[in-house]
This record gives C-alpha cells, sequence and structure tokens, in this order.
C-alpha cells in the first residue's frame, strides 16, 4: 500500500512512502534533471545498480503493481499518452497521476537498477 507520494518542485525529486508484506518503506530518487541514473534511496541508504536494496525496492513496486485492477492499468496508459503528447495528464485527475509516476519509477529501476548479467554487483 502507497502511504504518501511527494513530488518535489526541483524538477521531480520522488519521495515515495508505503507498507506491504515486505514491511514499510521510503524510496527516494532524485530529479531526472541529474542524469539517467539519478540517485535512489531505500530507507536512505543509496541503492546501487543491481544490489540487494534495488531488489527489494523491485519487490515492493513490483508487489504494488500486481495490486493494480485492470481500471488502474488503463489510466496509466491514458495519462502516458497524454504526458507523451504534450497535453495535460492531470485532464484524468491527480490519482491516475500519481499511478502514473509510481508507474515510471518501478520502470526507471527495472532499467536502470534490475538484476542482469550488466551488473556487476548483482547478488
Amino acid at each position: 500500500m502507497i502511504k504518501s507520494l511527494v513530488v518535489y518542485r526541483d524538477g521531480g525529486s520522488i519521495e515515495l512512502r508505503g507498507a506491504d508484506d515486505f514491511g514499510d518503506y521510503i524510496i527516494w530518487r532524485d530529479t531526472p534533471f541529474k542524469g539517467k541514473n539519478s540517485e535512489l534511496k531505500y530507507n536512505g541508504i543509496k541503492v546501487l545498480p543491481g544490489d540487494s536494496l534495488s531488489k527489494k525496492i523491485l519487490d515492493h513496486l513490483n508487489f504494488w503493481h500486481s495490486q493494480l485492477s485492470d481500471s488502474d492499468r488503463d489510466g496509466i496508459l491514458l495519462v502516458e499518452k497524454q504526458h507523451s503528447s504534450r497535453k495535460d495528464p492531470f485532464k484524468h485527475g491527480k490519482y491516475l497521476v500519481d499511478l502514473y509516476i509510481i508507474n515510471n519509477l518501478r520502470n526507471y529501476v527495472m532499467q536502470n537498477y534490475g538484476l542482469s548479467s550488466d551488473h556487476p554487483n548483482q547478488q
């Protein structure tokens, strides 16, 4: 369960607080304007690509994703389409925009921090 999502005005730093079967957690991602691999933290600890903390983050975000309804998943796609066409994504409401942001965080972590043979820190 996502308890809170804060998107900061520094260009998009994200603080996500949640709780699920894996425990309470805080995920932080620095603004994307700092570069492709902006800093990622789990409960205040810096995460490295492929390490055990990146797996914990993916466990949380994949669990969250698995609990989404079909209408929520469809809503994420609607917001993504609005965003990619430079239209106002808030047209669909803050709830769906928040889901879109969390889903983007999940995709970012999978693509840049996920466990794969490309990451020397894989555990």
